[in-house]
């Protein structure tokens, strides 16, 4: 028998490493109630949540303290939910008329109450999103890839009897969505977040650490992963960061980056992206968030994903393309995760359709025609995205 490439070997291995039911089903067979009740897309979920007066001069402001509020979700009613405005720094938060984005924490002020065995949820307004779509196809094909991913689905929100219109509703990362992909005996690890250029290589003291005061974290695994970065050559690179990161798994995680055209991740803008030490394993991960601006190469084609010309790539990105050894690797996995059954057009064109399906049962209002028009306007521009295979044109053209 002859021996198998090394090559052929690397992708067989990611293919079996990430082997997994295609798209919200693959945590679905895990069986919590909240991936059906939530994130099933079966409906258009109608959510009412109710602020009182007194504390809306407190939820207006950037303020991480969350205020008293109730929820009616598709009828369920929970009372006593934490409410405050969700986004970053160069979001500016909006008043109560404004369609601000949500974060809703369930056990806040009721110790053990959940929505259908969920703890959070993120309410976002898309308006970085325009499409609606974007962030929901990005995680989708995330999914379908076997890789970690936040689970999402659409409603229509009032807030203080006030119609929002149409939100995305995403599952958050934190420890609940840790233990569904990594099991519970991995769900305690470190999580990092990387935004606004703190890249971690650069500057590990600069991240967010979760938890870091309350339970007295050290960062020495971060500090670890940048000082083997910073002291490995193109040649040495894989072995160098393999103790501290997956070289694989973190392929993947660029390939997809790169297939969905997210332009405000971490190879492209070091942004938007958690950092999970996972326990046990004692290798980092990377994990998505914030794929707002994404599936836009047809429509602009300067934002087409190309590493050789980003403003401020991630280093491990950069490292990635200098590695003769890995650069093939992420050439293969690129291709892999641009075709079926990771990149199933006829599936994500599909998916689309069942988007506009939902949006056609809501409820007519000034803000939900305003919705649907930009999704109307804009799904040419993503089926032609789909259709074209993604941003998947390899790295053959790159300086």
């Amino acid at each position: 028998m002859k021996p198998i490439p090394l090559l052929r070997r690397c992708v067989g291995l990611a293919l079996v490493l990430f082997a997994a039911p295609t798209g919200w089903a693959a945590e679905k067979s895990l069986n919590p109630a909240y991936v059906g009740q939530i994130f099933g897309l079966t409906k258009l979920h109608r959510i009412e949540i109710v602020v009182p007066a007194a504390s809306l001069f407190r939820f207006q402001d950037r303020n991480a303290a969350r205020v008293r509020g109730t929820i009616s979700f598709d009828g369920t009613v929970l009372h006593d939910i934490g409410v405050r405005q969700q986004g970053g720094t160069f979001l500016p938060y909006v008043g109560i008329n404004g369609k601000p984005s949500l974060s809703l924490k369930f056990n806040e002020f009721t110790p053990g109450q959940e929505l259908f065995g969920l703890k959070k949820l993120i309410l976002k307004n898309q308006a970085q999103d325009r499409s609606l779509v974007n962030e929901h196809l990005t995680y989708e094909v995330f999914l379908r890839a076997g890789y970690p991913a936040p689970l999402t689905s659409f409603a229509q929100v009032k807030l203080n009897g006030i119609d929002q219109g149409i939100y995305l509703l995403r599952k958050p990362i934190n420890q609940q969505f840790l233990a569904r992909h990594f099991g519970k005996d991995r769900s305690k690890g470190k999580l990092y977040e990387i935004v606004q250029d703190i890249d971690p290589v650069r500057f590990p003291e600069r991240l967010d650490l979760k938890d870091e005061q309350e339970e007295k974290r050290s960062r020495n695994d971060v500090r670890s992963l940048a000082v083997a970065a910073r002291s490995a050559t193109p040649e040495t690179f894989a072995k160098v960061i393999a103790p501290h990161l997956d070289p694989d798994r973190f392929i993947t995680y660029f390939a997809l980056e790169t297939a969905t055209s997210h332009a405000d991740g971490y190879a492209n803008n070091t942004n938007n992206t958690y950092l999970y030490h996972v326990p046990i394993d004692d290798r980092f991960i990377f994990l998505p968030q914030g794929a707002d601006q994404s599936f836009w190469a047809a429509a602009k084609p300067k934002r087409i994903y190309a590493p050789g010309q980003l403003r401020t790539a991630g280093s491990l990105a950069r490292q990635v393309l200098d590695s003769p050894e890995l650069r093939k690797k992420f050439d293969a996995e690129l291709h892999r995760v641009g075709h079926a059954p990771v990149w199933d057009k006829d599936a994500l064109l599909a998916r689309v359709a069942e988007v506009e399906r939902l949006l056609g049962s809501a409820t007519p209002s000034a803000r939900v025609t305003s919705d649907i028009a930009k999704f109307q306007r804009l799904r040419p521009v993503i089926e032609a995205f789909i259709n074209n295979g993604g941003t998947t044109g390899g790295t053959a053209n790159l300086p």
